[in-house]
């Protein structure tokens, strides 16, 4: 429902492990509270007040402004504070004045700098994890795409949401930055598996960026004079100039061209075909992976996502709620920064990144939970029950076995290859019966797992047909299909036009 708001509080008294609820319990409220238990009801006739958690705000005749009791504390002193030999304090902040009061109950052709924007970021090949990512985001939110192009392109306006897939491809080498782009936007078409999101339907809802490490430091103020002390964690080489810099000087030997874009050596290849294939991860690959999230959030604002995660509903109400997030580490108490929201130019913001940079730009998740913690800060970034992100952690670790969720996973490989005692499940109850209520479902990695080994292509129907090169006819067909496959095929129908969104809205070409 646009312009709704989530009550995280009620979600806390519902689902927070601490307090011992089950994850069961708190997607059953996810479910009736949003209205996602279409079918017969078994509960209760309505949604009561106790696990009403979605609200719309009221109109109001003006905007609540600040209160003029308050008190002007001034900067408390630094008296009794012990520093380190030869360190220094960090230097007073200068921050920007408070953003104005900005109602949900906007008018539907406002957005400002509040278009929510879900980020992501991907270092290879474009796989089928992408794919699925971006498929899942068709079928879930509300983009309008239900509506004549015509129709959609004049109410061009409304706040809908956006997905960036930011790409690193590694670095630039004083490539130029719009022939790296060119040359990204070229491969993408090339790929059966990117080229169908680069359809004009699409172009105001996918944005397909190049993540360019030096440009991004460098546009951050907090980090852009001191990052590169600490660039060599990232994986950054100290000969290498400026990234997207011009390279006109005469004397410049080999000056790089789009050919030497097409060596993709250096990068992952994440294909869905190297399932027996071990994979080394490097340190900078994931030191890098950490800070992109934080960077992002507090360059453009938005939410961050990684890509192993599939949306299952809009998200419409927990954009309505203004504070910032993470979600809970399975049992610890420790944040997950798997998925993240932070505001533009945020003080919380600049605190996160600076105090990053004095530990060796190291934004690992258990270090964020021990910054926050330190300085008693946790309150700035609420710490969101994996129920709504994660619902199949705790019980894949052997926690709350005795009432699971459904389905029932005791691994995350269960999801791409379903048990044969609870195999019946996915084609019977389909999407809507995959842990209903929860956001999104985070599947932990399993690069290398194709989500439909006997369809392992984009089966988008005879419009994308062109963009699909199978080597061999369609394999004979399984007895029972798995979740990711039912998932897979599910997506798949609604680009088809086979079937409408979860939300019984048809996609208009």
């Amino acid at each position: 429902m646009e312009g709704s708001i989530a009550d995280m509080d009620v979600v806390m008294n519902h689902c927070d492990y601490s307090a011992g609820k089950y994850v069961r319990d708190c997607l059953k409220t996810l479910r009736l509270g949003a209205g996602l238990d279409v079918g017969p009801r078994k509960s209760s006739p309505g949604v009561s007040g106790d696990v009403r958690y979605i609200y719309t705000e009221g109109a109001r005749s003006s905007n609540p402004q600040s209160d003029d009791n308050v008190q002007d504390q001034g900067v408390k002193g630094l008296d009794g504070l012990m520093s380190r030999w030869g360190k220094h304090y960090e230097p007073h902040l200068q921050l920007p004045d408070p953003h104005g009061y900005f109602s949900q109950n906007r008018p539907s052709t406002s957005c400002g700098d509040e278009r929510p924007i879900f980020h992501m970021f991907w270092k290879g090949a474009f796989t089928d994890k992408p794919y699925m990512a971006l498929l899942s985001f068709l079928y879930t939110q509300n983009l309008g795409l239900h509506l004549d192009d015509e129709k959609e392109h004049t109410d061009a306006a409304k706040c809908r949401p956006q997905l960036w897939l930011w790409i690193d491809r590694g670095a630039l080498n004083g490539v130029r930055q719009s022939m790296a782009e060119r040359q990204l936007l070229e491969e993408l078409s090339s790929n059966p598996w990117a080229a169908p999101f680069l359809h004009y339907r699409f172009r105001n809802v996918f944005h397909f960026k190049l993540w360019d490490l030096r440009e991004q430091l460098d546009s951050v103020a907090e980090l852009k004079d001191e990052w590169r002390i600490y660039g060599k964690y990232l994986g950054v080489r100290e000969d290498v100039g400026t990234a997207g810099e011009d390279t006109n000087n005469p004397e410049t030997p080999n000056e790089p061209t789009l050919d030497s874009l097409h060596d993709t050596s250096h990068l992952v290849a994440r294909t869905s075909h190297s399932a027996r294939v071990s994979v080394q991860y490097d340190k900078p690959s994931v030191a890098l992976s950490d800070l992109v999230r934080f960077v992002l959030c507090h360059r453009f604002g938005g939410i961050y996502l990684d890509v192993d995660t599939l949306f299952l509903r809009d998200w419409e109400d927990l954009w309505g709620w203004r504070g910032a997030f993470a979600y809970r580490w399975s049992r610890m108490d420790r944040y997950n920064t798997a998925v993240l929201r932070m505001h533009k130019g945020s003080a919380f913001g600049t605190f996160i990144l600076r105090t990053a940079l004095r530990n060796g730009l190291d934004f690992h998740p258990v270090r964020i939970t021990r910054y926050l913690k330190d300085a008693q800060m946790e309150n700035l970034l609420l710490r969101v029950p994996d129920a709504l992100f994660d619902p199949a952690w705790l019980v894949s670790e052997g926690y709350q076995t005795e009432r699971p969720p459904f389905p029932f996973f005791s691994s995350f490989n269960d999801f791409f290859d379903t048990p044969s005692q609870a195999s019946a499940a996915p084609e019977a109850l389909g999407f809507d019966g995959f842990f209903r209520g929860a956001y999104i479902y985070h599947y932990h990695n399993n690069w290398w797992t194709p989500f439909d080994p006997h369809r392992d292509f984009p089966d988008l129907g005879p419009r994308f047909a062109q963009d699909v090169k199978t080597s061999s006819a369609l394999q004979e067909e399984i007895l029972d299909l798995s979740w990711s496959a039912v998932l897979k095929r599910t997506f798949e129908g609604y680009i088809r036009g086979e079937q409408p969104n979860m939300y019984g809205e048809w996609l208009v070409w």
